[in-house]
């Protein structure tokens, strides 16, 4: 069983032990290779041992739910990236989701972690202000936006050891992680959205923490953003993604998965295209929020 490997007395553990302690919603936001898995894994085991019941909301978990036959016939995956039109589905669930949780998990005891790489449209909903009933809870300094940011030295033993994983995997789900090509289109996509956002970019195309940071910081300028360095290398014995038994996750059921991916069938593959080369500033697609049924 995977244990906390995050040094008792380090900043690190002081902060997470602060915000599993008192906080309602902990999410971590970022780009993957940069220790989303790990973190969350080491939030939930710190929550638990604080006696918080934890419930899980993970773009990776949430978005398979969409991924049915009829939609994949509309919406097919290319060379390993999900298709906006799924990416949109899953968008227009998560704040109803969200709302549905905090309404049917209301003692202080429970806490809701989270997962959302919000580049390239992944969940990057949660970060826009609305007028819907999820947005005094995500709007809230007890929502708390941990964006991980490694040193560039050890996002590039990161990305070592995510290779290792994918050859060698110790879980189902590192078998599905995102390739290097993939990590070096988001991280393109971060250089060339910084300009529009008024961020300076330098030269090159490798990670640079600062840049991401400031990115990351402008998307979560709505929310309790906080960011998360990782200056030392954590051992991982056991995969990352290895959680106690008994943590629900909060997924759509298939009614909503129905409900979601129907509401995109009017909009032509131009507009899709054209609302995923502008996913920061997308207006909300899909239906208007109202109870979805969530599988848990």
């Amino acid at each position: 069983m995977a244990g906390i490997i995050i040094p008792v007395g380090s900043a690190l553990r002081d902060t997470i032990e602060q915000h599993a302690a008192s906080d309602r919603m902990i999410f971590f936001a970022g780009l993957p290779g940069v220790g989303k898995s790990l973190m969350l894994q080491q939030t939930v085991l710190i929550a638990t041992s604080l006696g918080r019941t934890v419930s899980l909301l993970q773009w990776d978990v949430a978005r398979i739910a969409f991924e049915q036959p009829d939609l994949l016939r509309r919406y097919p995956e290319v060379d390993g990236v999900t298709h906006v039109g799924i990416r949109l589905a899953a968008g227009s669930w998560v704040r109803g989701a969200i709302r549905q949780w905090a309404e049917t998990r209301s003692n202080e005891k429970n806490l809701l972690v989270g997962e959302m790489p919000l580049v390239g449209n992944r969940f990057v909903e949660v970060t826009r202000p609305e007028s819907d009933q999820a947005e005094a809870l995500l709007a809230a300094s007890s929502a708390t936006f941990f964006v991980p940011a490694p040193t560039l030295e050890l996002r590039r033993e990161m990305e070592a050891a995510r290779q290792r994983e994918m050859s060698n995997p110790m879980h189902s789900r590192e078998a599905a992680n995102a390739s290097p090509s993939v990590l070096e289109a988001l991280m393109l996509e971060i250089r060339q959205l910084a300009p529009r956002l008024n961020i300076p970019c330098g030269k090159g195309e490798d990670y640079d923490p600062d840049l991401y940071l400031a990115v990351y910081g402008w998307l979560l300028r709505h929310r309790h953003f906080v960011p998360l360095w990782i200056r030392d290398f954590l051992a991982v014995e056991d995969s990352p993604h290895k959680l106690p038994d008994g943590i629900e996750d909060i997924v759509p059921s298939s009614r909503a998965v129905r409900r979601h991916g129907n509401a995109l069938a009017a909009v032509s593959d131009d507009e899709l295209q054209a609302r995923a080369e502008s996913w920061w500033h997308l207006p909300d697609v899909g239906p208007t929020e109202e109870t979805d049924d969530v599988a848990r």
